[in-house]
């Protein structure tokens, strides 16, 4: 038995941890908090979006090398910030498309994401770009 938490609340995160339950964390804006407070494992969209870059930094966290883990998550964070802001499923798709993983549209009902966002995530995107393109 294991429990997952999307919560976004790493207070919390921690506290189911410590019951001892496997716990895996579901809020990609918290992956190396939750890796550093003892999450089991991830459930993470956003690294759908530059998987080398996201294996690079659990790799590192297993390694217990935290300054390294937080090096690469430098580049990852402003769009896994961005991302768990809203429009998390249309964002994750476009991010995608966006650094070349792209897996088509989101299900309707849900639509492309709008412009104005599409736009932000672009510039959120740029590091993680040149990061994931130096790990390939």
């Amino acid at each position: 038995m294991s429990v997952k938490d999307s919560s976004g609340d790493l207070a919390a995160q921690a506290a189911l941890i410590r019951t001892g339950l496997p716990t895996m964390n579901g809020a990609d804006a918290l992956v190396p908090y939750a890796l550093f407070a003892g999450a089991a494992g991830l459930i993470w969209g956003g690294a759908n979006m530059a998987p080398r870059a996201c294996v690079a930094v659990v790799e590192a966290a297993m390694r217990h090398d935290w300054i390294s883990a937080r090096e690469i998550w430098r580049s990852i964070e402003p769009a896994m910030s961005l991302i768990w802001q809203g429009d998390y499923v249309q964002s994750v798709y476009a991010a995608a498309a966006i650094t070349g993983y792209g897996a088509g549209n989101p299900r309707r009902p849900l639509a492309r994401l709008a412009a104005g966002k599409l736009d932000a995530l672009k510039v959120a995107l740029e590091s993680l770009i040149a990061l994931e393109s130096d790990l390939a």
